[in-house]
């Protein structure tokens, strides 16, 4: 895979998480439900979107790695594809649909640990 798709993916995959994110909270707390409440429940609830699992630091950390001239890591990309299709298939369909990136890989391919393109 070419290092430039892996880029366009991940970018996806942050847009996703950080619009599902602010749709579920923004809902909640307009509900009439207190934010600190609203915080705990979605941590507890979605911890791979709201909670310490979610891969959010991760992706901003690998893309401000390339936005200063470097690459991403093919274990890296391997490693979030994998959690995004086989532990929470959830977060695939919401990169799929709010990311808009329909290409996204439907499984991990483990030649991408050794290197991209």
């Amino acid at each position: 895979m070419k290092h430039s798709d892996v880029v366009r993916h991940l970018r996806a995959m942050l847009f996703a998480l950080q619009r599902a994110r602010s749709i579920t909270k923004e809902e909640l707390v307009n509900a009439g439900w207190p934010e600190k409440t609203v915080q705990s429940v979605l941590e507890n609830l979605m911890p791979w979107i709201h909670g310490n699992k979610c891969p959010v630091p991760a992706l901003v950390s690998m893309l401000d790695r390339v936005d200063d001239g470097g690459r991403i890591d093919g274990m890296d990309f391997y490693n979030l594809v994998t959690v995004a299709t086989l532990l929470q298939p959830i977060l695939r369909f919401l990169i799929v649909t709010i990311g808009n990136d329909p290409d996204f890989p439907e499984w991990p391919d483990i030649q991408w640990a050794k290197g991209l393109e």
